[in-house]
Parts: structure tokens; sequence; C-alpha cells
């Protein structure tokens, strides 16, 4: 009798212990964050760059009416510079 109690002891640290290892191992992979489907901003930079060329100074990510968007500075050709605010979910430029 025992042994079986030892048994499943051993087998119900193992669970405890393995689950405790997946819900660690989600969370450094993205999984059951708030980021998870929001566009990165190397994407925001490569959008607004094909829109308006020139160079980025500076991007931010910020909360605007509660939504999620990256805030992209550029300097552009002409030498005049451009705050554009991209909407990191959906990736489009806001006012556009």
């Amino acid at each position: 009798m025992q042994f079986r109690t030892s048994v499943l002891f051993i087998l119900l640290l193992f669970f405890i212990f393995s689950s405790a290892s997946t819900h660690s191992m989600n969370n450094e992979h993205g999984r059951n964050n708030k980021n998870v489907g929001l566009i990165s901003s190397q994407q925001a930079v490569s959008i607004v760059k094909r829109k308006y060329g020139g160079k980025v100074l500076k991007v931010k990510r910020t909360k605007i009416n509660g939504q999620a968007n990256y805030k992209v500075k550029v300097l552009k050709k002409n030498g005049h510079i451009v705050s554009v605010l991209v909407n990191a979910k959906t990736g489009r430029l806001q006012g556009h």
C-alpha cells in the first residue's frame, strides 16, 4: 500500500511541475500575452517607409482611445519631419 501511495505522489508531482513548465513556456513565446495579434514595430516602419520614404527617426508604441498604435517619426527627403500613426492591430495608417 505504501508503494502505491508513493507512486501516486510522484505522479502527482510530475503533473504539477509539467503543468507549471508548460505555462511558463507559453508566456515566453508570446502566448497569453496582450501583444498577440499586433504587428511589430519593424512592420510599422516598413508600412510608413513605403508611403513616405525618408529616414525613420523614432518609433514608439502608444495607446490612443484604447487602441494600440505605433507613432513613427520620419525625416522626409525634402527635410520635413512627419509623425505618422499606424494602427498596431490592422497596420493601417491613421487618418488616411
